[in-house]
């Protein structure tokens, strides 16, 4: 799909509130251009990231919702630090 064709299906719900997440919604790239017009059309929006990738290009009005993986995942080395401030 589109980023229109998901912003036409999004805008049908006349819902204010909207979570991106699903795998690792940062490996798509027009993502970052998709919260930016939920976020222009004034939809209260939050992102669900595993924190692995940069969120530095990610609007700031998006609420960043990240899971730090502990050791116990087998995962722990991949949290990239840029996102803990």
């Amino acid at each position: 799909m589109s980023v229109q064709d998901i912003l036409d299906q999004i805008l049908k719900f006349e819902c204010p509130n909207v979570c991106i997440t699903g795998g690792e919604p940062l490996l798509q790239p027009e993502v970052l251009g998709l919260m930016k017009e939920l976020c222009d059309r004034g939809l209260s929006l939050s992102l669900e990231t595993s924190g692995d990738l940069s969120c530095v290009d990610v609007d700031p009005r998006v609420r960043k919702i990240i899971d730090v993986k502990t050791p116990d995942s087998g995962e722990p080395g991949k949290f990239n630090f840029e996102n803990s401030g």
